[in-house]
């Protein structure tokens, strides 16, 4: 016996064609099928536009993904050059408080030995008075 809904399998489409899988681009069109071709053609076309919707994704992802990579580089080297440019700027700081010292330290050695030299001719002088 014809399977009664056989004739309604065939009523959306035109006589003498075959759905072309392709055509398909949404799992509305998978699902509308189902009427088309019967459920095992349903559940292998929605398979693979899944597997192809996840190709898709995936792609989309490892772009994303990608640029966001970049993105997070290029921070972090902008961080580490201002932090480098910060440090520079620091010691070079550190160099010129370091020469002021160095010629603190020695005007009060001059000034030291200018002290001694003055006592040493005041008790020569004391001395020979």
């Amino acid at each position: 016996m014809d399977n009664p809904n056989r004739g309604h399998e065939h009523a959306h489409q035109p006589s003498g064609q075959q759905t072309d899988v392709s055509s398909y681009t949404s799992p509305t069109d998978l699902v509308l099928g189902n009427h088309v071709n019967g459920s095992d053609w349903v559940n292998s076309s929605l398979l693979v536009f899944l597997g192809q919707h996840r190709l898709q994704l995936d792609r989309a992802l490892q772009t994303h993904i990608s640029l966001h990579n970049a993105t997070l580089s290029a921070v972090a080297d902008s961080m580490i050059t201002t932090a480098l440019k910060e440090k520079d700027e620091e010691i070079a700081r550190l160099h010129i408080m370091l020469n002021q010292l160095q010629e603190l330290i020695i005007n009060i050695e001059q000034v030291i030995d200018d002290s001694i030299r003055f006592a040493e001719q005041s008790i020569w002088i004391k001395w020979m008075i």
